[in-house]
């Protein structure tokens, strides 16, 4: 009889070592039938509400009312919410959780940066969640720091030690081919500007679009990631150039960085990803005439945060206690389908398939909705076949 509960017990062992890792579940889909999308809801003193039903969501694509046809919350706040199956590694497919810390050293100043290496050995030392999965990103070297996902603090740490001041900030003149350009477009070659208000202005076009062109690469490295992931950005701005731009420029400066940014968006959300930015620039102390510029910065991180389903910290000097706000809003999340917009196509890229606006609310007073903002008219397999064979992220095993 002992013979035998021995035996019993060892099967039961052998059997919970086998036992899977909970299925991937994808957070933003856009099918022929069907739009999925994930949704934040926060209570005024920003925590989050996780009982909610179907009846108490209102959603609207291109400001028509949608039913709702698919409905869940789903838990990530677990020490093991990236615990691997079977297999020792684990695999993009299995991670429900991840955080990439984005250093955008295309805008950052000197102190900036040093402020940011300061925030993230902060965050890696005592505010790191256990199970989770980090990475380090820069925006402007292609041989820069792209450390891959990782638990391991020890590799987190060494990548923030090789974080170093862009100089190409301290160039007066800015050129085409400083600034890498990830998104793969052809764009012509533009002369730049000789009047010197004009310079500056195309000087900031330059980094916005790298910046942009970064972003939009680590978006399509994240595709095959499964679950939430979390983009933490860390910048002195991103200006879109919508209103600082003098009028005399050609209107293709301002429509390149706005073309870029909306099909970052729209990368972003068909990989699941959600952008946090935090203003490094703290508090300002503003000299006259210089409000403008900074208001201008500021709207391009709020922009991206809003649009993704995230939020951005500016104006604050607590940054530690933003990235730990972000923490806490990637607990969880809803998970709310509704029937697609006639004519998604099948076969047009992004840039001919025409945009959807998504507007997800709550009818409980006081409660505040994140959620994405819009969809390019795709299926995802048209969006797919976009994907450049990127290999920085996971060039290395995941831990």
């Amino acid at each position: 009889m002992l013979r035998c509960t021995a035996v019993l017990l060892l099967c039961v062992s052998m059997l919970q070592a086998q036992e899977p890792a909970p299925a991937p579940v994808t957070v933003f889909s856009v099918s022929t039938t069907l739009v999925q999308v994930d949704s934040v809801v926060t209570d005024p003193q920003g925590h989050q509400v996780t009982n909610l039903k179907p009846d108490d969501f209102q959603v609207l694509v291109d400001g028509k009312p949608q039913a709702v046809t698919h409905f869940s919350y789903i838990h990530l706040d677990s020490a093991e919410v990236n615990r691997p199956s079977a297999s020792a590694q684990l695999k993009p497919q299995d991670i429900r959780r991840c955080t990439v810390l984005v250093v955008d050293d295309l805008s950052l100043s000197f102190d900036s940066m040093a402020r940011v290496r300061e925030i993230l050995k902060r965050f890696i030392d005592e505010q790191m969640p256990s199970g989770d999965l980090v990475a380090l990103w820069e925006t402007g070297r292609r041989d820069g720091v792209f450390q891959p996902l990782t638990s391991d603090k020890r590799l987190l740490q060494a990548a923030v030690e090789k974080l170093h001041w862009n100089q190409l900030l301290d160039h007066g003149r800015f050129n085409e081919s400083m600034i890498p350009d990830y998104t793969g477009d052809s764009e012509q070659q533009r002369e730049p500007p000789t009047n010197l208000v004009n310079e500056r202005a195309y000087s900031r076009r330059i980094l916005t679009l790298g910046t942009l062109g970064s972003l939009g690469q680590l978006m399509d490295e994240l595709r095959p990631v499964s679950g939430r992931k979390a983009v933490v950005l860390f910048s002195d701005g991103i200006d879109l150039l919508g209103i600082t731009i003098p009028a005399n420029l050609p209107n293709s400066y301002h429509d390149d960085a706005l073309t870029r940014f909306r099909r970052v968006i729209d990368k972003a959300n068909r990989s699941g990803a959600v952008v946090y930015a935090v203003d490094v620039r703290g508090l300002v102390a503003l000299k006259p005439g210089t409000t403008g510029g900074l208001w201008s910065s500021q709207q391009g991180l709020l922009r991206l945060a809003y649009e993704t389903g995230g939020f951005a910290a500016v104006n604050s000097n607590a940054l530690s206690s933003a990235v730990q706000r972000i923490e806490d809003q990637e607990k969880g999340y809803y998970l709310i389908g509704f029937k697609a917009p006639e004519n998604i196509s099948t076969v047009k890229p992004a840039s001919k398939a025409g945009y959807h606006s998504i507007k997800v609310s709550v009818n409980v007073h006081g409660l505040e909705v994140r959620s994405r903002s819009g969809f390019f008219g795709e299926t995802d397999e048209v969006a797919n076949r976009n994907i450049g064979p990127f290999n920085k992220v996971f060039g290395k095993p995941i831990f």
